[in-house]
């Protein structure tokens, strides 16, 4: 008896049915406009918790129920269902499960010997806020935040990135990334190749033939290719270098206009065939294409191996070496 007294005790205590069968929890008078009044300061009311996969399982659900779905948006939200379809808690479309955010990576601009500019473009937060982003490079191929990385906010839409500390005459690969709640996305590689000099250093052209007669000072000075082909070089790598036949009058042409230059140095390696007669190898002409043109300031070795210099003023004037 003592035990049946009890048990009525506590339900009286926790729950106050009236004679509209109205229930309160936490309060001893419901509000007259509830069937379920809850009063509390110090907890709150949790619904039933589901992931969307398990809302979408529910067999014909009623206009007015309620869940908390909880792999949705940034955190997972409130829903209810409206007869027709779930909604938000004010009555818009239910957040979307998140997944990778989706990144594409901006081409590489103002190259320098040991900086360049990049970025990336994020069209897809992945129905997830963007918790970073940036670009990461590295000189081996698909590099990671694990790599050199820039941090460039926390927002969608297209961003700039600074890459800083390259090494000369480098190949460095590229990747933009961004972040969610879902992981890490990376965007699509690109390589560039920093300058081997800086533009500061006063060089006009600089051309290390890496398949091609491109200028790698950043002047845009490029060469264009009569005839001459790509071979090795002294250290035996492929498509580093030119050879030219002796015959068929093959050369390297700029489209540069250098105005009688007075004070200038030129450097170059190369490699004489075992029987050479003598040749140019750097000149200054009149045409920067074509077979008619006038020497000046030309830059060769003779037959015996002597390097020498020619320079026309008015006359010949010419400057060899004392030895081969």
């Amino acid at each position: 008896m003592e035990k049946t007294s009890a048990l009525i005790m506590i339900l009286f205590l926790v729950f106050i049915l009236n004679a509209n069968a109205q229930v309160g929890i936490g309060i001893s008078l419901p509000n007259g406009s509830a069937m379920l009044d809850v009063t509390s300061s110090a907890k709150g009311f949790l619904p039933p918790r589901m992931t969307a996969a398990q809302r979408d399982a529910i067999v014909n659900p009623a206009a007015g129920l309620l869940i908390w779905c909880s792999d949705v948006g940034a955190s997972g939200e409130i829903e209810v269902f409206n007869g027709t379809s779930w909604t938000n808690m004010i009555g818009g479309a239910v957040a979307l499960i998140p997944v990778l955010p989706t990144i594409t990576t901006t081409a590489a601009s103002s190259i320098t010997a040991t900086t360049a500019s990049s970025g990336g473009t994020i069209s897809s937060d992945g129905n997830a806020p963007i918790t970073a982003r940036g670009v990461c490079w590295s000189t081996s191929q698909n590099p990671t935040i694990s790599d050199s990385h820039t941090a460039d906010g926390a927002t969608s839409a297209t961003f700039v990135s600074s890459i800083t500390g390259l090494i000369p005459g480098t190949t460095y690969y590229v990747r933009a990334y961004s972040s969610n709640k879902m992981g890490i996305a990376y965007g699509n590689q690109i390589s560039i190749v920093t300058l081997y000099f800086d533009n500061s250093s006063g060089l006009i052209n600089y051309y290390p033939f890496n398949s091609n007669a491109n200028d790698f000072t950043g002047n845009g000075n490029n060469g264009t290719i009569y005839g001459a082909q790509l071979a090795n070089d002294r250290h035996g790598n492929t498509n580093s270098a030119y050879y030219f036949d002796g015959s068929n009058n093959n050369y390297i042409a700029t489209s540069i206009l250098q105005t009688n230059p007075q004070i200038f140095s030129i450097n170059i390696w190369f490699k004489v065939a075992p029987v050479f007669q003598g040749n140019y190898f750097v000149s200054f002409t009149d045409a920067p294409t074509g077979l008619s043109f006038n020497w000046d300031r030309c830059f060769g070795l003779t037959a015996d191996g002597r390097a020498f210099a020619y320079v026309f003023s008015g006359a010949q004037q010419w400057l060899y070496s004392t030895s081969t």
